[in-house]
Formats: C-alpha cells, structure tokens, sequence
C-alpha cells in the first residue's frame, strides 16, 4: 500500500515532523526506498504496512546523528569547547564567582570572548599527554611563555574526562565528565600551588583532592617539558582559505596553534611509544619524574660543567624559576619496568 503522491509540506506533516527534518532526512529517505520521489511529488511506500515504523526507527538515528556531529566539532577540540561553555557563565554557581573574586577574577564582569582572546594554542598528540600523564613532578610556579594558554585536548584521569585547559596567571579553568563528549562540569583550580585552595575545595565532593593534584602535575609537567632543549615549539598560521574551508563545511574556524616538533634521544623515545587513544601497548610501566639539582653544593661537579658549557646531553637548564637562579634539571622518562630507561643514547635526528 503507498500513499498519495503530495508536496514536500504534506509529507512532513504525514511523517509528523518539520519541514526542516524533511530536508535534512529527504535524501536518505528515498535511498533507504521508504519514500518514492516523481516530478516534484513525494509519497510514502508502505507496501508490507511497516513502512511509518521503520522510517521513524531510521529519524530516530538520523537525528542522533545530526545532533552527535553538531555537537562533536566541540568535544574534538578542547579550544572549540571551551568557547561554548564560557558562553554559559551565566551557570556559574554562586559561590565559585565569589571563589573566583578572590584570586583576581570576575567570571560576572568578564565578556566569555575575552575569556579566550589572545589565547595561545598548545596542540598535544597521544603520546604527549600520555607521557605528561605518566610522569611525577613537584608543583611551583613556572613561568609561562605567554600570558595565556589553551592546551588543546583531552584527557582520560581517574575515570573521568578532561575537556581543553585554558591557564591564566595561576588559575586553570577546564571542563570535565564521566566519559568524552559529555563535558559539561566546570573544573577550576591553581595549577602551580601545591596545597589545596579553597576554590578546590568547592569541587571536592565532585573532584578528588587527588585528582585536582594530578592535573596540576600534568599542567607542569607541559612547562617542563617544553622547556626541553629536544623540544621544538613551532607555531602553525591557519590562513584564511582554511578558515573559510572550516566555515563552508560547517564547522568553526581555529584560530593557530603551536605544535611540538622533537629531536635527539627524545625523538627516538617517542618513535618507539606505541600508543592508542586510551593505553600503551606495554603492561609494567614505570612512572617518569623531573629532577631538580637544588643543592649546588653537593652537585658542585655539575654545576662546574655548566660554566663551562660541558654539561651532559641528559641534562638540561630551568632558567626562570625561582628568583631567576639557573637549576639544573633531568628528566627521567617513564619507562618499562625491568628494562630500565627505554633510550640511553643520543642521535642525532630531526623530525
């Protein structure tokens, strides 16, 4: 049995749905042969009569589709995600405005554009959020190479997800949820103070105290880690015929971005990292660290070296913490247990 042949209009209202579904759905529709097309006249074909369930259970996955990838643009970038939820200030609880009043910012008076104006983009593959995860460090002031900085993720910590962080003078705000594309809880806290503050304590019945703490590691260990002198921070200009390309395909435009580009024994490390979106494909895997040499006394040798510009390739400088004093620095890299550090020696190779 088929209906009768009619206009698009009485179609969506014989389909009960809008006019815009049925452009949306049309095409798919008259692939799937729900509905038959002739001249300009559209009709349902409903021959074995289940026709109008069927074309429903197929709206019903068009639809969550359309909405997923609406919404996804978003989740992919932890940028583009960001923008949107800043846009709901208006939902900021009450008592994290006035937290927030208290180290310096108005989420009230502040324009949600400015939130993210001028920000700098950090982008971090797999394998350096993976790495950053894996590695224990202590939590002090750094100083940053610009004033603001958006580290364009995500990240999977205590079962939760991490959804772009945005780092202004010490605060760092991100949005988190209990799985990836439902980011919808605002996270702020002190990236570079150790102790927990009383803007943290108004998330702890959501937010462990451990958690917050291992996302302020993370947050120095990017620092440390781009202070690396294997590690090349080259900035990439989206130009306009990418935005434009963004825009047509329905998408927003990014603004640049900076990207990590490595050489030497850190090259070859990562080369060797198998990584997929949640694991590495190694089961004992020992924890990294950054060591600091404060005592200048008893690495007096070291220190000797670096006067004179002979200082181990394993070692490198932090010149900007602390009242500016040049601190030598190592990084331990995570490594398989019973193997010891995955790379020991030096090549020298350019990615």
């Amino acid at each position: 049995m088929m209906s009768e042949w009619t206009s698009k209009e009485e179609l969506a209202k014989e389909l009960k749905i809008t006019p815009d579904e049925l452009n949306r759905t049309l095409a798919q529709l008259i692939d799937s042969k729900f509905v038959e097309e002739k001249n300009g006249k559209y009709k349902v074909n409903n021959q074995d009569g289940k026709a109008y369930s069927r074309i429903n259970n197929l709206l019903d996955s068009i639809n969550d589709r359309h909405t997923k990838e609406k919404y996804y643009p978003y989740i992919r970038h932890g940028y583009l995600h960001l923008k949107h939820k800043f846009k709901e200030k208006g939902n900021y609880p009450k008592e994290v405005v006035e937290l927030s009043k208290d180290v310096g910012y108005d989420l009230n008076s502040i324009d949600s554009s400015d939130m993210l104006n001028d920000a700098n983009l950090f982008d971090l593959d797999q394998k350096t959020k993976w790495i950053l995860k894996m590695t224990n460090n202590e939590i002090f002031k750094r100083n940053k190479p610009y004033d603001k900085i958006v580290l364009d993720c995500d990240l999977e910590l205590d079962n939760k997800w991490f959804k772009g962080f945005l780092i202004i003078d010490k605060l760092c705000w991100t949005y988190w949820g209990n799985r990836d594309g439902f980011c919808d809880n605002a996270l702020m806290f002190e990236a570079f103070n150790p102790d927990q503050t009383q803007i943290e304590k108004y998330f702890q019945d959501k937010i462990s105290k451990s958690t917050i703490k291992k996302l302020k590691v993370f947050i120095c260990n990017f620092f440390d880690f781009i202070n690396n002198p294997e590690v090349r921070v080259i900035r990439f200009v989206r130009s306009e015929k990418n935005k434009q390309r963004r825009i047509k395909a329905g998408k927003e435009p990014l603004p640049s971005t900076h990207k990590i580009r490595l050489s030497g024994t850190l090259k070859t490390y990562y080369e060797q990292l198998e990584v997929s979106d949640r694991t590495l494909n190694y089961r004992f895997w020992v924890r990294g660290h950054f060591m600091r040499f404060w005592n200048k006394k008893k690495y007096n040798n070291l220190y000797k070296r670096l006067v004179i510009n002979d200082l181990p390739t394993e070692y490198y400088v932090d010149d900007k913490i602390r009242n500016n004093d040049r601190i030598i620095m190592r990084w331990i890299k995570p490594f398989i247990k019973g193997e010891g550090v995955l790379i020991t020696n030096r090549y020298e190779v350019k990615k």
